[in-house]
């Protein structure tokens, strides 16, 4: 039941990472990932509190993608805020979760990820924000870029833990 609650975050996280656009319809929309991250995590929130965390501002951040229609920049800035906590709570929910499975070679791969996935988002929306006003993106582009790594990255992670710890409890 744990790798299947990994499995669910995986993908959920895919369906938020990957955007189909056609004819400005998301043929994958954010709203089915976070969904899936918050069942995932719900179901994880035994494990540690920061699943709950994680789960409670995925269904949050569910709800502000169903308003994705009326979008300004306060909204923006706090789909991003909750986005950071978000998975901060996840990976530190995976910290937890590795340690106590005598893991600590992933909870320190989970530990530098979100390290690195809230220094490239802050980042990325500190740049992104200059940039729209100077009208040069070239930076924002090759930080955003980056941030698409670390989200591979931490979607490999999951993929690791489901794999190597999950699976053999199940």
């Amino acid at each position: 039941m744990i790798a299947r609650r990994f499995s669910q975050i995986f993908w959920g996280l895919i369906l938020v990472l990957l955007d189909l656009n056609i004819s400005n319809f998301d043929v994958l929309p954010d709203v089915a990932g976070y969904i899936l991250v918050a069942v995932g995590t719900g179901g994880l929130k035994a494990i540690s509190l920061k699943f709950a965390i994680a789960s409670t501002l995925s269904w949050i951040l569910m709800f502000f993608s169903l308003l994705g229609f009326f979008v300004s920049e306060a909204h923006t800035l706090a789909l991003i805020v909750i986005d950071l906590v978000m998975i901060w709570n996840l990976l530190g929910g995976v910290i937890v979760f590795c340690e106590k499975h005598h893991r600590t070679d992933l909870a320190m791969r989970a530990s530098n990820r979100r390290l690195a996935y809230v220094v490239m988002m802050v980042l990325g929306t500190i740049i992104g924000y200059a940039a729209a006003d100077t009208g040069s993106a070239t930076v924002a582009v090759m930080l955003l870029l980056i941030l698409l790594v670390v989200l591979i990255m931490i979607i490999h992670l999951l993929r690791r833990v489901r794999n190597e710890i999950a699976m053999r409890l199940a």
